[in-house]
């Protein structure tokens, strides 16, 4: 700024010198004489007054803008804001994956019976099924076609017993053992099924083995059971090996009449027409149903 001033003061004082000069024969209002180095000398004139002080020259103008500071300290964190207002809940983000199943909890407390349920309709009463099972495998022996001694298998409820003889009606003595059971009502008996699962190993080159179910009474106060009647099981065995697990099963309607305190037994046989004595192992069931 002192700079400025300064220079503000030289231009008026030269503008002053300049316009002296311009007519140097009157300064301030007063004439002098004129005076050079080649006339008479000039007498010495005493130095005149100061003259009064110029106009304040016009402002300058502004100066190229100054390269740019330093940046200065980094001034003191302000305190804290008030905490602004709760945003909106954003969208649901996809269901995560499962986590490991949990240990089980302790099992709980046993909670109180509940109230016993409305009684089931009445079933029929009419009709029964006894079943019938060998328990351990039976062996089968089947006589020539031109007959011989066979062994039969009587079953029980998980039990059985061999019946050895020709094929006929049975006799059961201390010796057989017994697997009947003993009717409690009048009816008649209207079907039969059976399955034998073959135990054996063997194959039949020619002919055909059947094993059979059969139906056997005794009247009230006998020991003499009579034949009734026969299921063939299928498949019948023939014409090549036969294999362990092989099921042989039938179904056969019947018609067997039966009174209170008769005794009904089921017995399984095997026949062949191979013209030799044949054997067969394997596990027998059967049901019997009567109305």
């Amino acid at each position: 700024m002192r700079k400025f001033l300064f220079i503000c003061s030289m231009f008026i004082a030269t503008q002053a010198f300049a316009t002296e000069m311009a007519n140097p024969y009157e300064i301030k209002g007063r004439k002098i004489n004129s005076c050079n180095s080649a006339g008479p000398t000039c007498p010495q004139d005493r130095q005149g007054p100061k003259g009064e002080r110029g106009h304040r020259g016009e402002h300058g103008r502004r100066g190229a803008k100054g390269a740019m500071g330093s940046r200065g300290a980094t001034g003191l964190r302000g305190a804290t804001g008030s905490r602004g207002a709760t945003g909106a809940t954003g969208i649901t983000g996809a269901t995560g994956a499962r986590g490991a199943t949990g240990t089980t909890g302790a099992r709980g407390a046993t909670g109180t019976t509940g109230a016993t349920g409305s009684r089931g309709a009445t079933g029929d009463s009419a009709t029964a099924t006894i079943p019938f099972a060998s328990g351990t495998p039976v062996t089968l022996i089947s006589a020539s076609p031109t007959g011989g001694i066979e062994t039969q298998a009587m079953l029980g409820f998980g039990v059985n017993f061999p019946v050895n003889g020709e094929p006929g009606d049975i006799v059961i003595t201390e010796q057989s053992g017994d697997t009947s059971f003993t009717i409690s009502r009048a009816g008649t008996i209207v079907s039969i099924s059976a399955t034998f699962n073959n135990l054996s190993s063997f194959e039949i080159p020619t002919g055909i083995v059947t094993v059979q179910a059969n139906v056997y009474v005794a009247p009230s106060g006998s020991n003499l059971f009579i034949f009734q009647d026969e299921v063939d099981l299928t498949p019948t065995l023939s014409g090549g090996p036969i294999t362990v697990g092989l099921l042989l099963q039938g179904t056969k309607a019947l018609s067997i009449p039966v009174n209170n305190q008769d005794r009904v037994l089921v017995v399984f046989s095997a026949t062949n027409s191979l013209g030799v004595v044949t054997g067969i192992e394997g596990f027998a069931n059967a049901g019997l149903t009567i109305q």
